[in-house]
């Protein structure tokens, strides 16, 4: 994995069942799907000083642009302080 996503944190009940480094629009990204307690999502994360100057929306709208965005998906949207900015959706829930 490249080194700008290298110290990614991962929630530790948290199962990551794939990721890869993408190039969406000119933004190099780390594409994840994860699985926690009952449900499974993506998340898009960006390197936060990448997408510094952009608002939320902005990079919300990127995302729905991906081809693995599913229409109607609810999302979320996070920058935290370790300095990478994470959007998160395609949420589904075990069916148990």
């Amino acid at each position: 994995m490249s080194n700008r996503f290298s110290k990614v944190p991962v929630e530790h009940d948290t199962k990551i069942v794939h990721e890869e480094i993408q190039c969406v629009e000119k933004y190099s990204v780390l594409v994840q799907l994860w699985y926690c307690s009952g449900i499974s999502a993506n998340s898009v994360i960006f390197v936060a000083e990448d997408v510094a100057d952009l608002s939320e929306q902005s990079i919300i709208n990127i995302v729905r642009n991906m081809p693995i965005f599913k229409p109607d998906s609810e999302i979320t949207f996070k920058r935290n302080e370790d300095g990478y900015t994470f959007v998160n959706f395609n949420f589904i829930a075990d069916l148990d």
